[in-house]
């Protein structure tokens, strides 16, 4: 039986997509996903600790708050309630223009560093790389999870990703095989303008494709193109997931 969460995320992301090209039309500068953060050395560190990836949307259901919890032993004891838009750093979110609203939390993604339970440790400020405990069937009231575990990608997994951002070159090597003994080659920021998902994952390598969508028929359709590391020889995180990987 389908996933309902996993069809109510990919509903969402479609219609985000489609809004997207709306504003493009509408207004010429349209919204699009940020980054908040820049590759240092202590982007690294938070990238070499990162486990999952957490995104939060408030949609209807309206969140804008999160309460945080501290960690004692087995034991969570409640810390703070932040407020998403004032007082969090994701590495990335999904802006809007002031013409239309700036109270929407959405696209909010945190790098996950634990998990235990119902509980997710994030890096909730990314630029001064502060943590917090959460606890996700309370974020669930107020707002849509995706929570997507490293060691664990569900393929296909339904979003796009940037595999270029993490790095100082802007070029990544795209293996025939998930192997490191492979035959490569060297693609790059600028002349991959395609977007790309996660297909499939074997062991520390993830097989990307090209997204063709057909307007006319709302299909869309995956073209394999290789295999890419999930993480450098250092351990450092380099991929991301987003709405669109425009940047």
């Amino acid at each position: 039986m389908p996933n309902l969460q996993n069809m109510e995320i990919s509903v969402f992301r479609r219609i985000l997509f489609f809004q997207l090209f709306f504003y493009i039309c509408l207004f010429g500068d349209a919204p699009y996903e940020k980054y908040h953060v820049t590759y240092s050395s202590e982007l690294k560190q938070i990238l070499k600790e990162t486990i999952g990836i957490l995104t939060i949307n408030s949609g209807v259901k309206g969140g804008r708050k999160i309460e945080t919890y501290s960690k004692n032993d087995k034991d969570f004891k409640l810390s703070k309630t932040l407020d998403v838009i004032k007082e969090t750093t994701p590495v990335s979110n999904f802006g809007w223009q002031p013409i239309l609203s700036d109270s929407l939390v959405t696209n909010y993604r945190y790098p996950v560093t634990a998990e235990n339970g119902d509980y997710l440790e994030i890096v909730h400020d990314a630029k001064k790389g502060s943590k917090t405990w959460v606890n996700t069937k309370e974020l669930e009231k107020n707002f849509y999870l995706t929570i997507i575990m490293i060691d664990s990608i569900p393929t296909p997994l339904d979003f796009w990703v940037d595999i270029f951002y993490f790095t100082n070159s802007g070029k990544r090597k795209l293996y025939e095989q998930p192997n490191r003994n492979s035959n490569f080659k060297i693609i790059s920021k600028e002349e991959q303008k395609h977007l790309l998902e996660i297909i499939e994952q074997k062991g520390e390598f993830i097989k990307l494709g090209i997204a063709h969508y057909n307007h006319e028929t709302s299909e869309e359709k995956i073209e394999p193109i290789g295999w890419v590391r999930i993480r450098d020889n250092e351990g450092m995180l380099l991929f991301w997931i987003k709405l669109v990987d425009f940047y």
